[in-house]
């Protein structure tokens, strides 16, 4: 994300949401607040190293 400062976790969404009458990925199983734990985890991990 340091390469695309625009791009937030804030701006990722599922294709489900952009185009929903033609993609169904990732599907309703799929663990949004993981990813997002995983992934503010992850950018916690860079700035502070």
């Amino acid at each position: 994300m340091t390469r695309y400062p625009a791009l937030t976790s804030q701006r990722i969404t599922s294709h489900a949401k952009v185009a929903p009458l033609r993609k169904t990925v990732p599907g309703p199983a799929f663990d949004w607040a993981y990813f997002r734990q995983q992934l503010a985890r992850r950018l916690m991990d860079k700035s502070v190293g």
